[in-house]
């Protein structure tokens, strides 16, 4: 692990480097806050409580769903400063593999273009960076 970007050390992507993510397929996904903040709320008597921020992330999580008709969710959580959640892909759209852009939500790669995470981010958190940290949206994706 000695790669470095701008001056950090990053972890190599956990995505499978052959995989076409627009497969059917189930993905477990987790998207993160920014420097892990506890921006979605917290964790009083074991029970998830939504500050206005986990709120909007709760909403856009339902959101997914109305960007692609290939896309079913199943189950997810709201944590304090991450959000795990289950995507299932329907698609006959298989590709190479080796395009870049081939996200779970259709979105780029660490791009603005995620309304959902960018949305969260702009709303609620007061200008913070959520779902950024030298690496992109769908590094947490791993095929269920």
């Amino acid at each position: 692990m000695t790669e470095k970007f701008a001056n950090k050390y990053r972890i190599p992507s956990a995505r499978l480097k052959n995989w076409d993510y627009r497969r059917n397929a189930a993905y477990f996904v987790t998207i993160c806050t920014g420097n892990r903040e506890h921006y979605f709320g917290k964790i009083i008597n074991d029970k998830m409580n939504l500050s206005g921020v986990g709120v909007i992330a709760d909403i856009l999580w339902y959101e997914i769903k109305n960007h692609s008709k290939m896309v079913e969710l199943d189950e997810y959580i709201v944590m304090p400063n991450h959000i795990h959640g289950i995507v299932i892909i329907h698609s006959d759209n298989v590709g190479t593999g080796n395009d870049k852009n081939n996200d779970l939500f259709g979105i780029k790669n660490g791009s603005a273009e995620n309304d959902g995470v960018q949305g969260v981010a702009d709303v609620g958190s007061g200008g913070h960076d959520v779902g950024s940290g030298g690496h992109d949206v769908g590094s947490g994706v791993v095929v269920v």
